[in-house]
């Protein structure tokens, strides 16, 4: 019975070490060229691939609307500035901004 037992305990062992070993690992989940696959397809969008907030890369677009105002953020491509009630020259805006939604209301919106 021990035996059982035992082979039980072991069996279950090694289920739970190949479970661990078959988890992605965050670092390598994308492979060595994604990085370099998302860079290219920002640039072919006519983005700019800029380190952003913590180690990250982010790729930044141009709204070419810069000057552009607006009164809800439907009028624009990227985000309608509160304070100077005119669409965001780039997008995404990162860290905290003032905005207006969709619906007009003024908010402050924190992307990392």
């Amino acid at each position: 019975m021990r035996w059982l037992l035992l082979i039980g305990a072991l069996a279950l062992a090694a289920c739970e070490d190949t479970a661990q070993d078959s988890a992605p690992d965050p670092a390598t989940e994308f492979g060595p060229g994604f990085a370099a696959a998302q860079e290219q397809q920002c640039v072919d969008q006519g983005g700019t691939f800029s380190p952003g907030p913590k180690g990250s890369m982010v790729c930044l677009m141009e709204t070419g609307e810069g000057t552009q105002s607006c009164t809800t953020a439907n009028d624009c491509s990227g985000a309608c500035l509160a304070r100077s009630r005119t669409c965001s020259p780039i997008m995404p805006l990162l860290g905290c901004n003032e905005i207006i939604t969709s619906d007009g209301l003024a908010i402050t919106q924190c992307i990392e």
